[in-house]
């Protein structure tokens, strides 16, 4: 959530993938001294395993703030492209350097996206910002990736699975980015197939 970037600053010592996408979301000590490191970045491939898909061909990531770099990064070995849509341009070096090994495309929010055009879409956009994209979606043959869970499911969400799309939410995310953030703190290694499937289950009773 807030303060990913913040927290680089009050850290002893900070993770090789934190520094790639300048952000983290796990503190814990290490011989009295705060570590900071991320499980952003596993958290969106394992919720992608979970769900029987992956980063592989075209990405279309909309968004560029501290959840993009992560998401760039877990694309970062298996895509073949990654196109950003976005409304800062400002933003654009750090998700280079997050992803240094894919090719990558910044195009403007303004911009009209085909979405059949690509084979993986996350939306990693805060509340329903990403609303105006609705009347856009075509057969929906992608996968989409909604990083959120509040507002959930957002109205893209909602119109991407009503067109007959396959979707996943923020939940699936949180869950893996939790379970990781366990095993970090126990030294622990968990099953996370049967733990993910315990919490889905709780997450949809307390959000429904």
């Amino acid at each position: 959530m807030p303060l990913k970037e913040e927290a680089m600053t009050i850290a002893n010592s900070v993770s090789d993938l934190s520094q790639q996408i300048q952000s983290g979301n796990t503190l814990h000590k290490v011989n009295g001294l705060w570590n900071l490191t991320t499980t952003d970045v596993a958290g969106f491939t394992y919720a992608l395993e979970f769900n029987k898909r992956d980063a592989k061909g075209k990405v279309l990531i909309m968004g560029a703030g501290a959840t993009a770099r992560a998401v760039a990064a877990g694309c970062d070995a298996v895509s073949s492209k990654v196109t950003v849509i976005n409304r800062n341009p400002n933003r654009e070096n750090r998700i280079r350097n997050a992803a240094p090994n894919v090719t990558i495309e910044f195009v403007p929010w303004e911009t009209e996206i085909s979405f059949d055009d690509f084979d993986v879409i996350i939306n990693t956009t805060p509340g329903q910002a990403a609303r105006k994209f609705v009347d856009q979606i075509g057969s929906a043959k992608a996968t989409y990736f909604e990083v959120l869970y509040n507002p959930w499911p957002t109205e893209l969400l909602s119109q991407w699975r009503k067109a007959g799309g396959f979707g996943i939410d923020g939940l699936d995310l949180l869950i893996h980015q939790a379970i990781s953030q366990v095993e970090i703190f126990t030294s622990c290694s968990l099953d996370r197939e049967l733990i993910a499937r315990m919490l889905r289950e709780v997450g949809e009773r307390a959000l429904s």
